[in-house]
């Protein structure tokens, strides 16, 4: 049986070269392969889909000429294909033994060498090592939140808050285990069960205690639970990944589970504005939502609404990845429209969309699966990618950027609109510790503790008691040391520090600081917990 999944990553090659016709068949095509990934997830069993799934696919299809006979059969084509390289009935049942995850049957895993149920076998989440900042929007191997959601390191005191993250105009904070969100929630991004803003913390709904990092963007916020499913909320509009198995799509103000794929738990999650990406616990990476410039990284180009794996990264594990940000507002736009991850092995990749130099590969051209990142002066430790612009931290402790850096965002000096390699920020070729990358400026946690940030500051988002925007990085006022981790987001900006406190700054306009009020803030102020 030949591996549809296969022909699709080569459909989605052609789709680039060829032109429409190619386009149109394979876009055809896109529906019947979606429900087979959506089959292969559910371990084959379509009573396990929603009516409304069946339906919403089917139709897709009718709108396409294609009847729904068609579309039935090159469904279960797909699924027997799906079947064959997943090995179902070859996989061990509960209680047999086993060393990974892809022996088990579908919704067992591999925990103290046994096949069972999540819930019935003992699952220590907090044997590893504490977590410590390493990238962008996501939580690694052993534990680590990656750059700007990052969180505990041992070090942590009292207060509690193990991972922050800023959106566009919504923050989000893990506090003792208890995931608390505040500003924006015109799409639920809250998950507090209401639409209403709120200018301090409120607890998400129906996660207990068992949150370990979260991650926010746009309209939407997803969080990694001890047990390494994710849960996300928010804007369907913004390409929600959940609602391909929870009926009526619509946006959501409560947390619905995103199927991690395959029966694997994900260790490192990341969020975009229109895509979205986790890293598994072999090290594969998978990433899911709209695709029309590569940015899923499997060689298509058109939308996934279930986790789809990442090709070309090589023998070596991912550390971790970062999805396109962009800003609210908009349905699609192509701000948020490419990934970057970084290899154990200290080398760096990226796709998909590309007209800014934003990849780092030397050039324009968009890319459906991922490419080395050339020119940087040594091997990468962390990525955090923003709209059309990418930085990184080096071994070296340096950091560096590339793609558009018409605001002053890249921190050279320049306001250029296309930088194709990495460059320095004006300062920071070594002693940095990790770099957060928003909508037009980014900052830097040094390894001091203080905090430099660069680019646009129309809101004080700089945090320099100023709206002047700046082309280097500039000191942020009252944080020359004692940082940990720094997350930045629309037009504002958030600390967690050493002494438990979470300071933020910027743009206040939906209460996204935290302290009770709608003011912008041009110095950091603390959240009010």
């Amino acid at each position: 049986m030949p591996n549809l999944r296969g022909a699709r990553v080569e459909a989605g090659a052609e789709v680039s070269g060829r032109g429409n016709f190619y386009s149109n068949i394979f876009y055809s095509l896109a529906p019947p392969l979606k429900l087979a990934e959506i089959l292969c997830l559910s371990g084959g069993e379509v009573s396990k889909l929603s009516i409304f799934t069946q339906k919403a696919l089917a139709e897709e299809i009718e709108m396409k000429m294609l009847s729904v006979v068609v579309f039935l059969f090159l469904a279960q084509f797909a699924l027997a294909s799906c079947e064959e390289r997943m090995d179902i009935t070859r996989l061990k049942p509960e209680g047999e033994a086993c060393q990974v995850d892809d022996e088990c049957q579908t919704g067992l895993w591999c925990v103290n060498e046994v096949c069972g149920e999540r819930n019935d076998i003992e699952w220590n989440q907090s044997d590893g090592d504490d977590a410590e900042t390493d990238g962008d929007g996501a939580v690694d191997g052993d534990g680590a939140v990656d750059g700007d959601e990052e969180a505990t390191d041992g070090d942590v005191p009292d207060s509690g808050i193990t991972s922050i993250s800023a959106g566009d105009s919504h923050t989000c904070a893990v506090v003792d285990g208890i995931a608390k969100c505040w500003g924006s929630n015109a799409n639920g991004q809250l998950g507090d069960g209401t639409m209403a803003n709120r200018a301090a913390p409120g607890d998400v709904i129906e996660l207990s205690h068992s949150v370990k990092a979260v991650s926010s963007d746009g309209g939407t916020t997803g969080a990694l639970l001890m047990s390494g499913v994710v849960k996300w909320w928010g804007a369907y509009s913004q390409g929600n990944p959940a609602d391909p198995m929870y009926g009526e799509r619509k946006d959501s103000s409560v947390p619905l589970e995103v199927i991690g794929g395959f029966g694997e738990l994900i260790t490192t999650f990341s969020m975009g504005s229109h895509h979205y990406c986790s890293v598994l616990r072999d090290g594969s990476a998978m990433c899911w939502g709209f695709n029309d410039f590569g940015q899923i990284g499997n060689g298509a180009y058109t939308a996934f609404w279930v986790p789809a794996k990442v090709s070309d990264l090589g023998d070596d594990e991912v550390k971790s990845i970062s999805a396109g940000k962009s800003v609210v507002g908009a349905r699609y736009d192509m701000k948020g429209a490419h990934t970057c991850a970084v290899l154990e092995n200290g080398e760096m990749k990226c796709w998909g969309w590309n007209q800014y130099g934003q990849l780092g590969d030397g050039t324009t051209e968009p890319r459906g699966t991922p490419v080395p990142v050339v020119g940087l002066a040594g091997k990468a430790s962390s990525v955090s990618v923003g709209p059309n612009y990418t930085c990184a931290v080096l071994d070296t402790g340096g950091c560096q950027c590339w793609g558009n850096g018409y605001q002053g965002q890249l921190g050279d000096g320049s306001e250029t609109l296309m930088q194709l390699t990495p460059v320095y920020p004006e300062g920071l070729t070594e002693g940095v510790a990790a770099v957060s990358a928003g909508d037009r400026f980014a900052c830097a946690v040094l390894g001091d503790g203080g905090v430099k940030c660069w680019g646009a500051n129309e809101s004080g988002q700089l945090g320099n008691d100023t709206t002047e925007s700046s082309l280097v990085p500039v000191d942020v006022v009252g944080l020359s040391s004692g940082v940990k981790v720094v997350s930045v987001g629309g037009a504002h900006a958030c600390a967690l520090l050493e002494n438990g406190v979470m300071k933020c700054w910027g743009a206040n306009n939906y209460g996204q600081l935290g302290d009770g009020t709608q003011e912008e803030r041009h110095t950091p102020v603390d959240v009010v917990f």
